[in-house]
């Protein structure tokens, strides 16, 4: 149903400490990680230090290496916040979830297992984020989105930074729609 005689809204907003949690919860809830780890639920969840202490021995410190350097939480955060920089935690825990999945294919085929006792290496997370992204667009934006569909189509394989006048060639737009229709999808993360 529409959602117009709603007159109040609000927009929880997701701190890294926040998201640290999250994942910790989850992953407490597995008997076998707990045991592998030798941590309690209560140990662990009692200080948030001890939290993001066990979430750098379960993933590694960094995704991508090189001068941009950023630890693991700040890299997921980035790749599944939106337009206007918010965090989903659907679509963290569906990364998380498929990062999994890519694990477990790359040590069935035989690929070097993660370092030390991690249970992830940062070839297998990055594996896992088209499919992320694909489901985002195709059954969030898409679905909820529908008249900028041809728009967002319009902009794949394009640069991620356009100007003016490059948008509203890839958009076939003048000027002044251009701007409505950036502002739209900006609006939409």
């Amino acid at each position: 149903r529409e959602a117009s005689h709603i007159t109040q809204s609000e927009t929880i907003e997701w701190s890294e400490a926040n998201i640290v949690n999250l994942i910790i919860r989850r992953i407490l809830n597995n008997p076998d990680v707990v045991a592998f780890y030798g941590v309690t639920s209560e140990e662990i969840l009692g200080d948030y230090e001890k939290q993001k202490k066990l979430f750098y021995r379960i993933f590694p410190d960094q995704i991508d290496a090189g001068s941009r350097k950023s630890e693991t939480i700040k890299w997921l955060m980035s790749r599944v916040a939106d337009g206007t920089q918010q965090v989903a935690p659907r679509e963290l825990i569906h990364l998380l979830n498929e990062s999994k999945d890519e694990q477990i294919k790359a040590m069935e085929l035989g690929e070097s297992v993660p370092e030390g006792d991690r249970l992830f290496s940062p070839a297998a997370m990055k594996r896992a984020l088209p499919a992320v992204s694909r489901v985002r667009l195709e059954q969030t934006i898409f679905a909820e989105y529908p008249d900028l569909r041809s728009y967002i189509l319009a902009l794949e394989g394009e640069k991620s930074t356009q100007t003016l006048d490059t948008l509203s060639k890839i958009l076939n737009t003048d000027e002044e729609n251009t701007m409505k229709t950036a502002a739209s999808l900006v609006n939409i993360g």
